[in-house]
């Protein structure tokens, strides 16, 4: 059942869009890379195409049938902890590592280096910079009066941020919601990045819009007691956990606070 579903998601991808499609798989932290998503190498000469939203995959090898692509992809999985990638391409399949921070690609390409995949190649993706929107269910948050009907119809879409593979936890990926320096809605500005700042209700369409699900609890306790990835992305946030309460770390404690679901704070989604 598994080869024959995921054997259904290859080679169907090809046709799915005239676009570039990159979706995560049902059946693990697995993603499919449409045949028409162009991946330029990472190099000098592309730096110009690079943006806060790029994703970056390294390409290792090239699996000349599906049941040869299960036997690699089987393998890459007991050896690295990342997310892996399979593009279509003439006649079988490009395998991958990916989509990940451009810090996890270098690591990953060290490792695939070491392990004797010396032509590794690390490349990219950037979206168009043309903005996608998402809707809104109608909103529950409380309004103080009927002056802001105007302000309640234009929160009901939201740019969608790029969703940045941050996290590994077990079979599934973090994703943290950033935008570029252009974007003119609330942000949390941290190293040079800008992470989204939400309602809860937008907080959950943007995780429910990225095939995700706001972190619990559990898996906040463990992405904010790693102290590289505190220092890199969290130390000025608060994470939306539910309607009514957000997760930050307070020196080594981690502790939840009481806020009203109309407030604005950061969020992380984890994959299904």
């Amino acid at each position: 059942m598994f080869k024959y579903c995921l054997g259904i998601l290859l080679s169907s991808l090809p046709f799915l869009s005239q676009a570039c499609q990159i979706t995560q798989s049902t059946i693990g932290n697995e993603y499919l890379v449409s045949e028409d998503c162009e991946l330029p190498p990472y190099n000098s000469t592309n730096l110009d195409k690079v943006t806060p939203s790029t994703q970056y995959f390294v390409q290792y090898l090239f699996a000349s049938s599906f049941q040869s692509y299960l036997n690699i992809k089987g393998e890459m999985q007991s050896k690295l902890d990342y997310p892996i990638a399979a593009q279509p391409y003439n006649y079988g399949y490009r395998m991958m590592i990916g989509p990940v921070s451009l810090e996890n690609a270098q690591l990953a390409l060290s490792e695939l280096n070491r392990r004797g995949y010396r032509d590794a190649l690390l490349k990219f993706y950037s979206k168009s910079k043309t903005s996608e929107t998402i809707s809104l269910s109608p909103s529950h948050e409380s309004k103080s009066d009927e002056n802001n009907d105007e302000e309640s119809e234009q929160a009901e879409t939201i740019v969608m941020p790029y969703m940045l593979p941050v996290f590994s936890i077990g079979g599934s990926t973090a994703l943290l919601p950033i935008y570029d320096d252009t974007y003119q809605g609330k942000t949390t500005r941290y190293n040079k990045t800008y992470i989204g700042s939400f309602t809860f209700t937008q907080a959950q369409a943007v995780c429910r819009e990225s095939n995700s699900k706001i972190a619990s609890a559990r898996d906040y306790n463990y992405m904010l007691s790693n102290m590289e990835f505190m220092m890199k992305y969290a130390v000025k946030s608060q994470f939306w956990l539910d309607p009514n309460r957000t997760v930050t770390r307070i020196q080594n404690q981690i502790a939840t606070r009481n806020h009203a679901p109309s407030d604005y704070f950061n969020v992380i989604c984890v994959t299904h």
